[in-house]
């Protein structure tokens, strides 16, 4: 993904996968993702959330009710990045 690159995200099973490589030799101990995302008006406020899921455990669920530019930083790896 390019710094610029545009992410679209369709109903219930919407995903994208960013993968980091990271030498065998180091161990992270932490990271933090820092995403600008914009939503849309179609959106249910009641049911439309982000999840970010690093290494197959959910580590934030950001709620995407009005539409509007956010940033968000979230920070922490579960257990072993």
């Amino acid at each position: 993904m390019t710094q610029n690159e545009q992410v679209i995200l369709r109903n219930t099973s919407g995903a994208y996968t960013i993968t980091i490589p990271v030498a065998d030799r180091l161990e992270i101990q932490s990271a933090i993702f820092h995403l600008e995302f914009s939503s849309s008006i179609s959106l249910l406020d009641e049911r439309s959330q982000l999840v970010v899921i690093l290494n197959g455990q959910a580590i934030a669920q950001i709620p995407c009710a009005t539409p509007s530019r956010t940033a968000r930083s979230i920070s922490g790896c579960p257990t072993r990045c």
